[in-house]
């Protein structure tokens, strides 16, 4: 079920951030940390198994995807509404940036 609803989705939105069952999030504070490094020239069963096991894996409550420049990025990642924990599991986790919620915008790190 989760799978099919991150495939249609991705074929609908630019991007997105559910809970695992598949709703959106409600988010209007605080900060997205993705746990993971996903990406991909197109969505497909292989790529939707590994992030799913990934949030299992990390207990991240979150999968977000966005498409960029041909490619699609799936995350696992949890909230925060710390800014300074934030950026240190964005360090920890070696991404590039963390997502604030106000802004709806990235903050590089």
């Amino acid at each position: 079920m989760l799978k099919k609803r991150i495939l249609n989705l991705s074929k609908k939105l630019d991007g997105f951030t559910i809970t695992k069952k598949g709703n959106f999030t409600k988010r209007k504070d605080g900060y997205f940390v993705s746990l993971s490094n996903n990406s991909t020239l197109e969505i497909n069963d292989r790529i939707l198994n590994r992030v799913i096991k990934q949030s299992e894996e990390l207990e991240a409550p979150y999968i977000g995807m966005w498409h960029n420049e041909g490619r699609y990025y799936l995350d696992v990642s949890i909230h925060t509404k710390n800014i300074d924990e934030a950026f240190s599991i964005a360090k920890t986790f070696k991404q590039k940036a963390i997502f604030e919620c106000s802004t709806m915008s990235e903050l590089f790190v």
